[in-house]
């Protein structure tokens, strides 16, 4: 069902003080994050015994709105029945991007290091690249695009996260390492009531082998064109080992250290 047509009231919710959004660099655990979320407050609201959440309810229920692609193409964001409960207008998503700057509302911001990212991307967008004519022999022959990219883009955050003082920062190492912590670092941050029996169903349900189980049996990403890779490939920290060499390291760290980056500032292994 196509959305309605942007509305003033629309745009004014999209950066309601009164709202959540999740903000991520691309390749970041930006559905794993939701998922978190969702399966916790479908617990809370409905009970230990209720389903794990699933892709569709994440799109109509929990995190309906991703911001950007709503300020994009103009159309009204969906209203959810569930965050009023805990104190907010709506919980939103979406990759960073300037439009950030307008936005009133709390902001958790999700990041991982720069070298995983590079590998996940390039799985994910290689198809999409290589139908732009783009040289994707491998994963450093499309570095001085793709880390360029992330590197303004988590310059950007972490500057208006600097502005922003009740911002949330978590890594996709934090997630990977201790799901449980960080997802009560980022509820508590909130002010969203925590229960430990619930964070550890949350956790168990949001488990990244049940979301690649359902990408496998979808045939397709859970999102993204059908010319996108999976978004569960390889979910480990270091993965960057199996595909770059000393030399693509250095050239990663000089393209880093033209934003002021280095990758001592990252947890990469």
């Amino acid at each position: 069902m196509a959305r309605a047509e942007l509305t003033d009231e629309g745009l004014e919710r999209l950066n309601s003080p009164a709202s959540v959004c999740l903000v991520t660099v691309m390749k970041s655990g930006t559905h794993w994050a939701r998922y978190l979320l969702a399966n916790y407050l479908k617990i809370m609201v409905r009970g230990s015994d209720c389903s794990r959440a699933t892709y569709e309810e994440l799109q109509s229920v929990f995190s309906p709105n991703d911001r950007r692609l709503c300020l994009r193409t103009k159309t009204e964001p969906v209203r959810s029945p569930l965050y009023p409960v805990f104190g907010y207008q709506d919980v939103m998503w979406q990759h960073v991007s300037e439009d950030l700057s307008a936005y009133r509302g709390r902001i958790v911001f999700l990041f991982r290091n720069p070298l995983d990212y590079l590998i996940s991307r390039y799985h994910y967008d290689k198809v999409l690249w290589q139908s732009e004519g783009r040289d994707v022999s491998s994963p450093a022959a499309t570095m001085d695009w793709s880390l360029r990219w992330y590197a303004e883009s988590l310059s950007f955050m972490l500057k208006l996260v600097r502005q922003k003082r009740d911002a949330v920062v978590l890594t996709y190492e934090n997630l990977k390492q201790a799901p449980q912590v960080s997802l009560e670092i980022m509820l508590r941050s909130l002010g969203i009531p925590v229960r430990r029996d619930a964070l550890q169903l949350a956790v168990e349900r949001s488990d990244a082998r049940k979301v690649a189980a359902e990408e496998v049996e979808r045939g397709r990403a859970i999102v993204g064109p059908t010319t996108s890779g999976y978004f569960v490939r390889d979910s480990g920290v270091g993965q960057w080992k199996n595909h770059l060499t000393d030399e693509d390291l250095r050239r990663a760290e000089k393209i880093l250290g033209g934003y002021g980056l280095r990758l001592a500032h990252f947890q990469i292994e």
